[in-house]
């Protein structure tokens, strides 16, 4: 995984447990893992697009703040050729209503990470 949007760092590694807990979910991988082990399929996610809600700006501004957002690009090789098997676009954002349930960063996140697991 790559964080190449700016600032989009800062959910690398929530982005890379909600995709792994995804792919261990759907039940049609053996073995899902990070890592150098031997595999043969490989991910690779980058971070495109990031835009974080702090809660200040949601309390102060309310859904005027906008939504949080992740967007990724993700290519899945096959490790033995190299070859790309498949590439998509997933991307996630919450809702922007303060009030709202899944306005935070995790339901973008969470969201992207769906996208990313039923289309792999």
């Amino acid at each position: 995984m790559n964080a190449v949007a700016k600032d989009s760092g800062d959910v690398l590694a929530d982005l890379r447990v909600a995709v792994l807990g995804q792919l261990e979910a759907t039940g049609r991988y053996s073995k899902v893992s990070v890592g150098p082990e031997p595999s043969d399929l490989v991910i690779m996610i980058d971070i495109v697009k990031y835009a974080k809600v702090t809660t200040g700006e949601r309390i102060l501004v309310g859904a005027l703040a906008g939504r949080n957002r992740v967007g990724t690009s993700v290519k899945v090789v096959q490790s033995s050729t190299n070859a790309t098997v498949k590439s998509f676009e997933a991307n996630g954002e919450s809702a922007a209503h303060p009030f709202s349930s899944e306005s935070g960063l995790s339901d973008a996140i969470r969201e992207v990470a769906k996208q990313i697991s039923a289309a792999s």
